[in-house]
């Protein structure tokens, strides 16, 4: 009897906080997923994953930013997750497979708010359990996830900001953009589309467009400039918007033929 009141209350307690639920179930099974593999294997040597972790470690332990090639958003995350817990993997890994779980329930409100609650809720259990996502969100030390959570973010506010513009939600998106195009420099052709979303589709009125439009442009050149700072800070001193690799990634990332 007692199981089957305890099955029911967390029945209702799911059907009360379906995005509280979600969270949890994604973040277990992204747990289980590192337990499996292996929580302290070293960073894997394909793709990035050993130069994120050498940039972050040694912006942590010598106090020199040494990356150049790549957007500084995931280095600086990674070398704030060292300067809390130590060069941890296990514990870098945990961090991540938060935001998996995170990324998850924010797909579930973007999904509830374009189409229905249903729809949005399918939408997070699908990327909760999808294997692409569990893996690079618990055990890959890569940008992926991060941006992803970023992503969906401010696609998010830039719907509430067409609904209720507003200078702070207008200078928070601006500032969520620039943070994702700090972790993937492709993204850099991401605001212009939003500009011509926010014209076409925001209520209010022009003055309050023109404010907005201001402080969306603001919290965008505030945090994309950290771009140009870390590369002047770094031994080479070079002073430009996108990383080394901003142009070839953009084209890799468009052109099936560039393989």
């Amino acid at each position: 009897l007692w199981r089957l009141r305890f099955c029911t209350g967390l029945i209702n307690r799911c059907r009360r906080h379906p995005g509280l639920a979600l969270f949890t179930i994604a973040f277990l099974v992204r747990v289980a997923f590192i337990m499996a593999l292996g929580p302290t294997a070293l960073p894997s040597q394909r793709a990035a994953e050993q130069a994120y972790d050498r940039f972050a470690y040694h912006l942590v332990s010598q106090h020199e930013y040494i990356n150049t090639q790549y957007p500084p958003g995931y280095p600086l995350f990674l070398a704030l997750n060292y300067a809390v817990f130590g060069r941890s993997w296990f514990l870098a890994r945990i961090v991540q497979a938060l935001i998996g779980a995170a990324t998850c329930v924010l797909l579930y409100r973007l999904g509830a708010r374009v189409f229905t609650k249903p729809v949005g809720l399918l939408a997070g259990i699908l990327l909760a359990f999808y294997p692409g996502h569990v893996f690079f969100s618990s055990w890959r030390l890569m940008a992926e996830p991060l941006f992803i959570l970023l992503l969906i973010g401010s696609l998010l506010l830039a719907l509430a900001l067409a609904e209720n513009p507003t200078p702070l939600r207008a200078f928070a998106l601006g500032a969520l953009v620039g943070l994702a195009h700090l972790v993937k420099s492709f993204i850099f052709l991401f605001p212009a589309l939003l500009v011509v979303l926010f014209v076409f589709a925001a209520r209010g009125n022009g003055n309050q467009r023109v404010l907005c439009v201001g402080a969306w442009s603001i919290g965008l050149g505030v945090t994309v400039l950290i771009q140009s700072v870390t590369n002047f800070l770094s031994p080479s001193h070079e002073f430009h918007l996108l990383p080394n690799n901003g142009g070839v990634t953009l084209w890799v990332s468009n052109n099936p033929d560039s393989v």
